[in-house]
């Protein structure tokens, strides 16, 4: 019994035990020695899957990038022009601004950037890129015209009188450049060559509008009076020295009541031709015998300042001189209304003896 039990023991000295239970001993042994904590597996799971994912993101980036490298800039100019017909300003200055980067001298993706900051009152803005504009390319009467307008609403008159001068030289065609030209010129007390400049306008403008006019007629004849002020503001927009637009265009809203739009139109006319006596004189009847919103003493003040303006303008104008007295009177100012009266009956007593003669 004893040399059965000793032989049993004998090689590895194992019992009859552990003989029989030795294979999931060593699985147990393997798997002390070789144990992971559950957590540093996930671990190791973790930044596994996150380093793949990294590599799959680095991937999508460089094919995204070497298919926008793919982009030229005729590409990007063609998509900012159709987006700025659907009005996608943002859009479209950010494909034109591609357009730039690709090709810096497109002066055209310059000059609608411009364009776009214009109609989005983000004039500043626009001045850098027409300025960029013609550093590429100066011979440009249309964009030197364009910038001096820019100007003129930030009131930068050297600035502007410049560039309409630059336009003019290049385009001697050009309708608003002259137009605008010439008010400048009136207001550096040079009438002789504003009135040049401005004869030009309305000259070259009644044949670059002459049409568009006659269809306003057309339509106000025909009683469709919002198309017909719409043509009118076309024609001032394209050919600003065509007086009879303004005046046309003030009778139609005078007669659709719209007298606030009626005076702001005059009121235009008289930037570019300070010194038109019926203006002053439509202007001054308007803000005085019509009612429209704002401040009422404000508009018997300007009714006020256009009268005085006539009376400058034409001193024996004694209708002038008649309306201020009855303005004057108006506001309980019955001295001055009797000093304009006493005026006009004087003036008009003289020219009727002069006709007389």
């Amino acid at each position: 019994m004893a040399s059965r039990q000793k032989k049993c023991g004998q090689g590895r000295n194992r019992t009859v035990d552990t003989w029989i239970f030795s294979p999931l001993l060593y699985r147990l042994s393997y798997l002390t020695t070789q144990y992971v904590p559950p957590l540093q597996r996930a671990g190791k799971k973790s930044i596994i899957k996150y380093a793949i994912l990294l590599a799959l993101c680095l991937l999508c980036t460089t094919v995204a990038a070497s298919a926008g490298e793919r982009h030229t800039w005729q590409y990007y100019y063609e998509k900012g022009m159709i987006q700025l017909k659907g009005e996608r300003y943002d859009d479209a200055v950010y494909s034109l601004m591609r357009c730039l980067d690709l090709n810096p001298t497109h002066y055209e993706a310059a000059n609608l950037i411009a364009r776009i900051f214009v109609i989005t009152n983000r004039r500043e803005r626009a001045i850098d890129y027409y300025r960029q504009s013609l550093a590429i390319k100066d011979d440009q009467a249309d964009i030197h015209c364009a910038l001096a307008e820019v100007y003129d609403y930030f009131s930068e008159d050297t600035q502007a009188f410049r560039h309409y001068e630059r336009a003019v030289a290049l385009d001697p065609g050009h309708v608003r450049a002259h137009a605008w030209l010439a008010m400048h010129l009136q207001r550096r007390g040079d009438r002789a060559a504003a009135q040049e400049h401005f004869k030009a306008s309305y000259r070259l403008g009644k044949t670059a509008a002459g049409g568009i006019l006659k269809r306003a007629r057309e339509a106000d004849r025909a009683g469709k009076a919002r198309r017909a002020a719409a043509l009118y503001r076309q024609v001032i927009q394209e050919a600003p020295a065509y007086i009879e637009a303004y005046f046309e265009l003030y009778d139609l809203l005078y007669r659709m009541k719209d007298y606030a739009s009626a005076v702001e139109t005059l009121e235009r006319f008289l930037v570019l031709r300070p010194d038109n006596e019926k203006a002053h004189i439509l202007l001054g009847d308007c803000y005085f015998t019509r009612r429209m919103p704002g401040d009422r003493k404000r508009q018997i003040e300007r009714a006020i300042a256009h009268w005085k303006r006539v009376i400058e303008i034409n001193p024996d104008n004694f209708e002038a001189y008649r309306a201020l007295a009855m303005v004057y009177g108006f506001i309980g100012k019955d001295i001055e209304a009797k000093e304009y009266e006493d005026k006009a009956n004087r003036i008009e007593d003289r020219l009727q003896n002069v006709r007389g003669r």
